[in-house]
């Protein structure tokens, strides 16, 4: 029952979820939300499911307001009269309220390749785009200084800046397109990513000139990678802890169907991300006290630990389930705050070991991994959610799928964090001191 109505609410609200990166898709991430596409809806490209309630509702009425509010349809106490999408397989529908008699909404159906491509959201384009300068920005710290204590800085505060960024353009961009719309928004935060790049055209110097004489051919690609063991090592580990991450692909349902409010992801991602920023400031001291290896190590083992107790104690307190995915976030994401110190000392080792030079190779490689194990992680979550447990969306939840989705929220990461840490402990014995010595030997050599 709706509260203050005279009928009951008759609708499911469900969430569409980008299984790769655990968030909620929105309307928006789907199409450009402007004055064209409400052109589109009105003008009969779209199809009615149920022509005899289409006849009821005047599309004219429509403005690119409500359709900017259908990003935030699924809110409690705002939902219930406000236009909401949702995914089928080859399909996009819009679901727009009408009377209690007619069924409380009318539902029209656009294919996805009826989509115009002007009115689609190129995610594939920025991701190239964001990839091309990913692997740059991290190779600088290379070319800056010789000194690894000194690449570990740069590195370190290059992740606090992204981290910044990040929550900066979490807070400022959806306010900016409800007060103007989609294109305005994505115009001002790559405005604003730009001027903040420009400076480093300026005032990044080149300082360590290298003999690049030679171009980088596929099989000295393939003999650096080959050849060195720290990077393999490195990102098997990785592969295996990323692979089994089912955090993200559970979290919003954990927050939905466990905990009985969906809004509690952000609360999630909030308190899990803000006390790296008073962590992150500290990264270096810390490398410079035990190492990164010490440090990989115990943040799995803490990451583990936290997983374990998580599974154990269960989801009854708000509170303990706050603190322990808090802990369990940070335990994540250092390793990955390391990931550029890491492959910086993996460009120095295959230099060490073939004579080549192949900044690019190392930090495409951590590029690659990255996408990679979201990629299988996402696979094998909407596996063992779907066919494992038995999800099916808009029923109620069985005993077992509860407890699918709680394990896939706290011990099944662990499984891989575990199988990740002893790859790594056996098979990683490069340190910062090495690193630096064979800095040391190659200079001397010229």
């Amino acid at each position: 029952m709706v509260e203050g109505a005279a009928h009951f609410d008759l609708l499911f609200y469900t969430l569409n979820i980008d299984l790769i990166k655990g968030e909620r898709i929105t309307l928006g991430d789907i199409v450009n939300i402007n004055d064209d596409f409400r052109e589109l809806l009105i003008n009969g490209h779209f199809e009615p499911l149920i022509e005899s309630k289409s006849e009821h509702i005047n599309l004219e009425s429509i403005t690119i307001d409500s359709l900017l509010r259908s990003d935030y349809g699924s809110l409690e106490g705002e939902r219930n009269n406000m236009i909401s999408c949702y995914l089928k397989d080859v399909s996009l529908v819009i679901s727009i309220p009408t009377i209690f008699s007619l069924g409380d909404h009318a539902k029209y159906e656009i294919k996805f390749n009826q989509i115009p491509e002007s009115l689609r959201v190129k995610h594939h384009i920025w991701g190239m785009i964001y990839t091309i300068s990913d692997v740059p920005i991290f190779a600088l710290a290379t070319v800056m200084t010789d000194q690894v204590e000194e690449r570990t800085s740069l590195i370190t505060y290059g992740r606090l800046a992204a981290l910044l960024a990040s929550l900066l353009a979490m807070g400022l961009f959806m306010p900016i397109v409800q007060a103007t719309n989609w294109t305005v928004g994505a115009i001002i935060m790559m405005t604003l990513a730009f001027l903040f790049m420009v400076p480093i055209r300026f005032f990044a110097v080149e300082r360590i000139k290298y003999d690049r004489e030679e171009a980088i051919s596929m099989k000295d690609i393939f003999t650096f990678i080959k050849s060195n063991k720290p990077l393999i090592t490195y990102y098997i580990s990785f592969l295996l802890m990323g692979m089994s991450n089912t955090v993200l692909i559970s979290g919003a349902y954990f927050a939905k169907y466990i905990m009985g409010d969906e809004n509690l992801i952000g609360v999630f991602g909030i308190t899990g991300m803000l006390p790296l920023l008073f962590i992150i400031p500290f990264l270096p001291l810390l490398i410079r006290k035990f190492g990164k290896r010490n440090i990989f190590i115990f943040s799995a083992m803490v990451g583990i630990a936290s997983n374990l107790l998580f599974f154990f104690v269960g989801y009854g307190n708000l509170v303990q389930v706050i603190v322990l995915n808090s802990i369990r976030t940070i335990t994540s994401f250092m390793p990955m705050m390391m990931m550029g110190m890491f492959s910086a000392d993996f460009v120095e080792y295959g230099y060490y070991k073939t004579g080549k030079r192949a900044e690019g190779i190392s930090f495409s490689v951590q590029t690659f991994a990255t996408k990679f194990s979201q990629a299988i992680g996402a696979v094998i979550g909407g596996f063992l959610l779907g066919d494992v447990f038995g999800f099916v969306a808009n029923t109620e939840l069985s005993d077992a799928t509860i407890d699918g989705i709680f394990a896939m929220y706290s011990w099944i990461p662990a499984t891989g964090i575990i199988l990740g840490l002893i790859v790594f402990y056996f098979g990683y014995k490069l340190k910062e001191s090495d690193v630096q010595k064979m800095i040391e030997e190659m200079q001397e050599g010229k």
